[in-house]
């Protein structure tokens, strides 16, 4: 974190009390909900005392399983400004009954308390608004811990990742970084906050000034030009979309180029968007460029990125070149190049035997703390190079050399 920066996460969300001229907006149709940040505030405050007044103590966990709503987002940050640590969990896991999985969270946990988990024993928590004007957020500590994340059971077994507040800060300031965001640019949230995509997607948004709008991800999916048109005027544009949702919006925007001119001036304004979060295909990239060149897109606003729940979110990143130096051949397959670290964090890329690879070889990423707050509590201090590229192939990747 920069000198001078919050110390813990709800005082960094605090502040949007003080940007009345910001907004954030649920859903993209002419139902659509709008708030100010400093009106968000005063509801998340509201929403604090609620949970307050219903048993929920600074440091309980609670077991939360959020969507893309007003409500979910209220939750979230209601817990965080009375000092709970949310516990981030996944609506169903890959392979397991979900009620045990929802018992195993609450046991690991050692959980009193829930937001839409229902049936394991615990205090079922309502979204309930007690206005407490002046309500500052819970005090605390860089290295308290701000939640908990859950992995996705992809590859295994999902795992509990404490995250504190440096390191939720950390990655926030390197995301940040990355895309150039400034206060007064704009954000579009089209995934829920169960997904880590989603979830740390919000939070940057909101702690960094940005105007805001979350959208379901079915309706956006399935009506992306609503969302795309309401963005039009803004000054810079960051979004995040994993390959599929690339694939469903070059197709959208396609049709639409079908029935009628492209509005080259539509989608100029995006400067960041960030892809990762599974494996990234260089014809679905290619589709997304083809599609939306004449609506606007800059092919350099595609940011590739791999994700380590450990690193909070975003690891490494790369923004777009060309199909020539952004993908290379790798066996039967094509791998994206997802760059080099993030800054403040140093990673390794290791073999079987846990050696570090030379360039060119495939192994598996490890996250490291070395130079930064980014990586989560416990991870190994060592430190390391942080200066090569990789290429992702699933969870297994090859270090390369610097690129771009």
């Amino acid at each position: 974190m920069s000198p001078g920066s919050p110390g813990t996460l709800r005082e960094a969300l605090a502040a949007l009390a003080g940007r009345p001229e910001a907004t954030v907006t649920f859903g993209t149709s002419a139902r659509r909900e709008e708030l100010s940040h400093a009106d968000l505030a005063e509801q998340v405050a509201a929403a604090a005392g609620g949970f307050a007044r219903q048993g929920v103590r600074p440091g309980d966990r609670v077991v939360l399983r959020a969507g893309s709503s007003r409500q979910s987002v209220l939750a979230l940050l209601g817990l965080l400004h009375l000092g709970a640590v949310p516990v981030s969990v996944k609506p169903r896991v890959p392979g397991a009954v979900t009620g045990q999985y929802f018992a195993t969270v609450t046991r690991q946990q050692d959980a009193r308390h829930s937001f839409r988990v229902p049936g394991q024993g615990l205090n079922e928590l309502d979204l309930v608004l007690r206005p407490a004007r002046g309500s500052a957020p819970a005090p605390g500590r860089p290295e308290d811990l701000a939640l908990v994340q859950y992995t996705s059971g992809s590859t295994g077994a999902p795992r509990p990742i404490p995250l504190s507040n440096r390191a939720v800060l950390g990655n926030i300031e390197a995301i940040a970084s990355v895309a150039g965001m400034r206060v007064g640019h704009a954000g579009l949230i089209a995934l829920p906050l169960h997904h880590d995509m989603g979830l740390v997607g919000v939070l940057t948004s909101l702690v960094r000034g940005l105007d805001l709008v979350i959208e379901e991800p079915g309706t956006f999916l399935r009506r992306p030009m609503a969302a795309l048109r309401l963005m039009r005027e803004a000054e810079r544009v960051h979004s995040a979309f994993p390959d599929f949702m690339l694939r469903y919006v070059a197709a959208r925007v396609a049709q639409a180029a079908g029935r009628q001119a492209p509005d080259p001036g539509l989608l100029a304004a995006w400067s960041t968007v960030f892809c990762g979060a599974e494996p990234i295909r260089r014809a679905t990239v290619r589709a997304f460029l083809d599609a939306t060149a004449p609506w606007g897109v800059d092919p350099k606003a595609l940011v590739f990125g791999y994700g380590l729940a450990e690193a909070v979110l975003m690891a490494t990143s790369h923004r777009y070149v060309d199909d020539a130096t952004s993908f290379r051949p790798d066996g039967p397959v094509t791998t994206a190049c997802l760059g080099a670290p993030v800054p403040g964090l140093a990673l390794r890329v290791v073999d079987e035997a846990g050696h570090d690879c030379p360039a060119g070889r495939t192994g598996t990423l490890r996250s490291l703390v070395a130079t930064g707050p980014p990586a989560a509590p416990g991870a190994d201090s060592r430190r390391t190079d942080a200066g090569r590229t990789v290429h992702q192939r699933g969870r297994r990747t090859r270090p390369m050399p610097p690129v771009g």
